[in-house]
């Protein structure tokens, strides 16, 4: 077991042992925000044929190339084609065809001259200018040609995604698993949050953050509920949190005579891979292995709980669920105040954002308490301070990473 290692080596070490799960085959809508697990391919031309991309009439272009405002010409329409149209049609010299958006272009038509564009009365229609070769035309295969990839593996659907699988003939999509996520919390001191409370308890909002925070990675979390700091129990909750994919066990990791995570671990002879790790909050932080299943071991304080699942688990879940880049996006901001830390660990402060452009202030959103809700509710995202700095003078930049 590795101890006291910094938030890099920590991180390194959470990411090395997690895989990217099995994949499994979803209905084009449901994989929204999944990420693709195989190449997507079209197997036929899109669009299938020429077709016309305005309403207008379809023509060829040479017959209108000598139209000038004195010497106009004059085409006689000869049919209209609609979308959907299965008929052949064949576009003569000196005719032209009323043609509807997405329609097939005639046989020999090479250019679509808009409605508006055009004079048209008595079974004719008149040009004063000519018409360009190939206008509102989609040409065949212009979006995809067959047999080319459109999108590729590993790939996140967006709606737009979703869209142009569906336009590729994918009704059901080959998408990587979204894990199990159990979460445990522990401790004598906790009920759950629709109990009352007296002086000797603390509702559990550590459950609840977490599972939040697993849905939006969209994981499927579930709730395990509090187990007491009695050895049994706590063993007997570990083992139903093993039947998922993703084990997070709140609270009972510090040093305390109560705090007996660690030990059940051991005695159920986990591979613990390290714990306390250079940060704040959350340096009572351990990460272990236990029958080839993760298990994430935070502090019970709500404020330390949510940073270490922002830094480590989430990370870890979207690299499971075959996320190249997990990271949340980052701004550069002006700190607005004199801030101190303690030197030689890695600060992650709560804060506001202010302003835009270059002028993006942050302000810490509270008193930087572990145990404290309050400054994490009001927080736009999270300041980074390296191990190397003690003390930041207003005006000094630092990364933000946005909590949206």
């Amino acid at each position: 077991m590795k101890k006291n290692i910094s938030f890099k080596k920590a991180l390194s070490l959470v990411l090395k042992e997690i895989n990217v799960l099995d994949t499994e085959r979803l209905y084009c809508l449901f994989a929204l925000r999944r990420v693709l697990a195989e190449d997507a391919i079209a197997n036929e031309p899109i669009p299938f044929c020429d077709i016309s991309s305005r309403d207008g009439f379809a023509l060829r272009s040479e017959d209108a190339k000598k139209a000038s405002p004195g010497d106009p010409v004059r085409l006689k329409i000869s049919g209209t084609i609609y979308a959907g149209d299965k008929s052949r049609y064949v576009c003569t010299k000196a005719a032209v065809f009323s043609i509807m958006t997405g329609a097939p272009l005639p046989e020999a038509a090479d250019a679509v001259v808009p409605l508006e564009d055009v004079e048209y009365s008595n079974g004719a229609i008149k040009l004063n200018k000519p018409v360009g070769k190939g206008q509102y035309i989609r040409k065949k295969g212009s979006e995809a040609r067959a047999g080319k990839i459109i999108i590729k593996k590993g790939k996140t659907i967006r709606p737009i995604e979703v869209g142009m699988l569906a336009a590729l003939g994918y009704k059901q999509v080959k998408v990587f698993k979204n894990p199990a996520v159990n979460i445990l919390s522990t401790g004598n001191e906790l009920v759950d949050a629709g109990e009352k409370v007296d002086k000797y308890s603390v509702r559990d909002s550590n459950s609840y953050s977490l599972a939040a925070q697993a849905l939006e990675c969209g994981a499927r979390p579930s709730l395990l509920g509090i187990t007491s700091d009695d050895p049994g129990r706590t063993i007997r909750a570990i083992r139903k949190g093993l039947k998922g994919d993703v084990l997070i066990l709140s609270g009972g990791v510090s040093r305390g005579k109560k705090d007996i995570i660690l030990k059940m671990l051991l005695r159920m002879r986990a591979d613990i891979k390290f714990w306390w790790v250079k940060i704040k909050p959350g340096r009572p932080f351990a990460f272990a292995l236990l029958k080839q299943k993760p298990i994430f071991c935070v502090p019970g304080t709500p404020a330390t709980s949510f940073v270490v699942f922002e830094k480590f688990i989430r990370p870890a879940i979207l690299k499971m669920m075959g996320y190249k880049n997990p990271a949340r996006h980052k701004i550069m901001a002006e700190v607005a105040e004199k801030i101190s830390v303690d030197k030689g660990r890695r600060h992650f402060l709560r804060v506001k954002i202010a302003g835009q452009g270059s002028k993006i202030r942050a302000y810490l959103s509270g008193r930087q308490v572990p145990v404290l809700l309050k400054s994490l509710a009001a927080c736009d995202g999270l300041l980074t301070v390296p191990e190397d700095r003690g003390k930041i003078s207003a005006g000094e930049k630092y990364p933000v990473e946005i909590l949206d």
